[in-house]
């Protein structure tokens, strides 16, 4: 049996990968839709494809579509498929409203996992007895290599799938809340999830899994996190020093000579601060595996800062600290965080090396896998520098207190200089944002003096404040700088349904999201970039317009003010400034039953191959509209294919939408803060559930709707960057 299993594993495995069978019994070809079932959807695709012309229907392999493509179909179709493991999903939590269940990456140690299979897309689970296994992950390799099953628990859980809805199939995993969470340097342990419907302990035919690598993002089944704003397992050591580019603070692990060579980080202070003031940052990095120095900023507006101390550092650590670098540094992983002023070198930085303007001696550009800038002032230009802050091409992230004195978000602070936000949108990488609610300018370091403006009840305070930052930056370096895939969910999910342990329930925080414009990966149905008319999205599609004041703005509050006047639909967007910012989106309003839908051309209809739907939506500050429902915005969203089928999803069922803009006064009459953009993703198979009949292969429209079913009744939004993903 095992030997069998073995072939059957593989043959998945290679069907999966999109690899030619040498046997040809093992594939099947009458799975059209590719849910692992034959159905009544096979049919209808294989009557689309025969439809359309598409040789994919050629079943009996002549070249052309005729009667006998659908009689050797109907054969193949009533001879079954080959019973192979179905790779699916299965990891996650329950939810309150349909779809009924989130699959999920990472979970948070002490977490239950719950594990679900919907019974009206795959109706053969009912009735079924199976044996339900936790196992460490193993890659395809392994697999194919070792089909047997052996549960980290000891042993499997026995469970009878007698659930005819998904609403009531989610299986609470036993023991899973006290499951190993980190060993070593690993911030997180992975697991995949077998359901062993035969019962003889071998992944085999028939069974499922949740963790057959399709892709390096889906390595594991799921992953359990340890608390990532603690200390690692190292001994962080500090030490003063310098290079030949100046004063220094060094900190590494004690344990540097057995577990180097280590990636490096570089620290830059901002204004009135100083480089001593990270100790917190740089005992956490070193803690979980990096080396860190923070440096001397010169506020020269060249980014020379970190470009120069990053080559010093690498190539004087024969010298550093009496030498005690030398050979244990990575030099292929580097990131760099900057505060204030110190964040907008590190952008400009970033922004030379993009563009060829610097030529380091000891690295390159692509050795930088993160740039990240705290509260960073935007302007490139400040103080004569040539430079945009524009990071470039670069995996950016920025993070930002909202109720920062200094780098405030109003727009007419400091000539416009105060807008993280536009770093954001001009980067083109992958990029994130991290902004919180009731956090001021110097929480982030441990010294300078405390700027916090905003409602008293709402200030965090410094320990809040670094503990979310602690956590943010370790996911953001575990993921870039050592291939943590699913460290990404603390920085993609919504935070009020997932959040580092360690931090608050009661702080707000909102994330963006945006996959790097190089990655062909994404598909854009509207950017907002191209085609500024209302009735077109920028992929040539046609927009149907059901709400009230819809515009295409570019996203700059021009007035210098927060305060609504009715004249400015662009009013508290602090996305773009200089002339060369691109950043466009859709404001409108509502306050009854309203839609607006987007056209899915038929050459981009086919989004079998993605895997969410993401955009980002914020409300607009101190519009009547946002006023009279002082609330987090929820809507539904609604994916429509070619034959009319509909799927409809409530955000608020993943505890997203578009957060109330914190209520900070100041820019203006009125009380509310610029308009915060998160990004929403909702993961495709999940317009599936319970048999909705939706066809992902033929979508035909996006579709947006208001003040319907659980959405809230009344609102003012900006809508941008709606596109289907593949996880990253």
């Amino acid at each position: 049996m095992a030997k069998r299993a073995t072939s059957i594993v593989a043959a998945a495995v290679l069907a999966c990968a999109g690899a030619t069978l040498a046997n040809p019994d093992t594939t099947c070809r009458a799975d059209l839709d590719g849910d692992g079932q034959l159905t009544v959807f096979d049919f209808l695709e294989f009557q689309n494809l025969f439809t359309l012309g598409d040789l994919a229907a050629d079943f009996d392999g002549d070249g052309e579509l005729t009667l006998f493509d659908f009689l050797e179909f109907q054969t193949e179709f009533d001879q079954g498929c080959p019973l192979e493991p179905v790779n699916l999903q299965m990891a996650g939590v329950p939810l309150d409203e349909y779809p009924w269940f989130e699959a999920t990456r990472a979970f948070n140690e002490g977490q239950t996992v719950f594990l679900a299979i919907d019974p009206d897309r795959f109706p053969s689970i009912v009735g079924q007895s199976a044996d339900l296994y936790i196992v460490a992950s193993k890659t395809n390799l392994q697999w194919v290599g070792d089909p047997t099953l052996v549960d980290v628990r000891g042993m499997p859980q026995a469970h009878t799938f007698s659930a005819t809805s998904i609403e009531t199939a989610p299986v609470a995993l036993t023991g899973s809340g006290s499951l190993a969470s980190t060993q070593g340097l690993d911030v997180s342990i992975g697991y995949d999830l077998v359901v062993d419907v035969n019962g003889d302990g071998e992944l085999g035919e028939g069974d499922y899994i949740d963790g057959l690598e399709l892709d390096a993002a889906d390595a594991n089944g799921f992953s359990v996190f340890t608390n990532i704003a603690e200390m690692g397992p190292l001994t962080p050591t500090m030490i003063d020093s310098s290079s030949s580019r100046g004063v220094l603070r060094l900190n590494y692990p004690a344990e540097l000579a057995d577990v180097g060579p280590l990636p490096i980080a570089v620290i830059v202070h901002g204004g009135g601060h100083d480089y001593r003031w990270y100790d917190y940052l740089q005992d956490q990095l070193s803690s979980w595996g990096w080396v860190s120095i923070s440096v001397q900023n010169d506020f020269s507006g060249t980014g020379n800062r970190p470009l120069q101390h990053t080559d010093a550092l690498i190539g004087e650590q024969a010298s550093i600290a009496g030498g005690v670098l030398n050979g244990l540094i990575d030099s292929s992983r580097i990131v760099w965080i900057g505060h204030s002023l110190g964040g907008r070198e590190c952008n400009i930085g970033a922004e030379r090396l993009d563009h060829g303007l610097f030529t380091p001696s000891n690295y390159t550009v692509d050795d930088i896998v993160l740039v990240s800038s705290i509260a960073a002032n935007s302007l490139g230009s400040f103080g004569g520098s040539p430079y945009q802050a524009d990071p470039g091409d670069v995996n950016f992230h920025m993070i930002w207190g909202a109720a920062d004195g200094d780098i405030s978000g109003s727009p007419s602070s400091f000539g416009g200089q105060t807008i993280p936000f536009r770093n954001y949108d001009r980067a083109t990488g992958f990029k994130h944002s991290t902004y919180i609610h009731g956090a001021d300018h110097n929480v982030f370091n441990c010294c300078g003096f405390r700027n916090f403006q905003g409602p008293v009840s709402t200030e965090i305070g410094r320990t809040e404040a670094q503990q979310i930052a602690k956590a943010i930056w370790t996911a953001l370096i575990k993921h870039y700088g050592e291939g943590n895939f699913d460290a990404i969910d603390y920085v993609t999910r919504a935070w009020d349904g997932f959040k580092p342990l360690g931090v608050m329930d009661t702080t707000t925080l909102i994330h963006m999201y945006r996959s790097s414009e190089a990655d062909s990966t994404s598909r854009v149905i509207d950017d907002f970039q191209s085609n500024p008319s209302v009735s077109q999205s920028s992929s040539g599609g046609a927009v149907t317009v059901g709400v009230a004041n819809a515009a295409e703005v570019r996203q700059e509050d021009a007035n210098g003010s927060l305060t609504w006047i009715g004249s400015e639909p662009s009013n508290g967007m602090n996305y773009a400034f200089y002339a060369q910012d691109t950043s466009a989106g859709l404001v409108f309003d509502f306050d009854s039953a309203s839609f607006i839908e987007f056209a899915v051309l038929p050459s981009l209809a086919d989004v079998t191959g993605f895997d969410h739907l993401s955009f980002r939506v914020c409300q607009g500050t101190r519009h009547p509209n946002t006023i009279a429902e002082l609330a987090p915005l929820t809507f539904n969203v609604t994916l429509v294919d070619q034959a009319g089928v509909r799927s409809t999803i409530h955000i608020g069922a993943y505890d997203a939408g578009a957060s109330e803009p914190y209520q900070r006064a100041g820019a203006g009459s009125g009380v509310g803060w610029q308009n915060e953009y998160g990004t929403v993703r909702v993961r495709l198979s999940d317009f599936l559930a319970q048999g909705s009949g939706l066809n992902l292969g033929e979508i035909a429209a996006i579709r947006f709707e208001f003040a319907e079913g659980g959405g809230s009744s009344i609102g003012r939004l900006g809508l941008d960057e709606i596109e289907f993903t593949v996880e990253r």
